[in-house]
């Protein structure tokens, strides 16, 4: 646009306006990213049903269990500080951890806390894999279910890409493990492969890609000089 790279005249110019009409102009491109995201999922939930966090039952022999434990009807909420916002968040976190956790559920609309908390999964009979000897139920979803869990979703979205960039930076993944926009085609192309039906195949493309545009939104707000992000840094440092 005129004016963003370059001197001009015209009053009308990127660089001749206030420094908050600058801002607004440089975040809409990310905010419209996050928005159809978020559109995205909450097309594909409406109607579907969701795996909330709150734990059903246990395993036989499961040592986890007990009024000084976790108990049937607990709803994980936090793991070593880190938000849960569906059962599939609490694999993701214990992963991540060495087998000892401060964990927060909720119990009869209250909070309880565990420190120090010793979680490792163990094998039980049946089973052909170690597992961690609690399991979830799935709920119904009306309108409001769809709009939490569809938010909830566009936000462990962004907050995976920053795990993902806090990783990078600590070294615990390489370069070589992030893609480009070849090795994307080629991730959707066996998301699309591996679904059972082709209904699947565009609901988990969608859902790919309301991933990449989360994705894109985030990364664009990076303080980068070739980003977005790097226009508002300065934008702040020059004023």
């Amino acid at each position: 646009m005129e004016g963003e790279d370059e001197e001009t005249d015209d009053p009308r110019a990127f660089s001749r306006q206030a420094a908050w009409k600058r801002f607004v102009v440089l975040v809409a491109g990310s905010a419209m990213n996050f928005i159809f995201g978020f559109l995205v999922i909450l097309l594909i939930f409406a109607g579907g049903t969701f795996t909330p966090p709150t734990v059903t039952g246990f395993m036989d022999g499961c040592p986890y269990e007990g009024e000084t434990a976790l108990m049937a009807g607990d709803t994980f909420y936090e793991i070593d500080g880190y938000r849960i916002y569906f059962s599939s968040n609490i694999t993701q976190f214990l992963e991540r951890g060495d087998g000892t956790y401060d964990i927060t559920v909720i119990r009869n609309g209250e909070k309880v806390a565990f420190d120090d908390f010793y979680l490792v999964p163990r094998d039980y009979e049946g089973q052909t894999s170690p597992m961690y000897g609690f399991y979830f139920g799935t709920s119904e979803s009306g309108v409001g279910a769809t709009l939490k869990y569809s938010w909830y979703n566009a936000v462990d979205f962004v907050r995976n890409v920053w795990l993902a960039l806090s990783d990078l930076v600590a070294g615990a993944i390489g370069v070589n493990q992030l893609s480009g926009p070849v090795g994307i085609v080629g991730m959707m192309n066996t998301v699309g492969q591996s679904s059972r039906t082709i209904g699947m195949a565009i609901e988990n493309i969608a859902y790919f890609g309301a991933f990449i545009a989360i994705n894109l939104a985030v990364m664009n707000l990076l303080p980068l000089p070739a980003l977005d992000g790097g226009r508002i840094f300065f934008l702040f440092v020059n004023r």
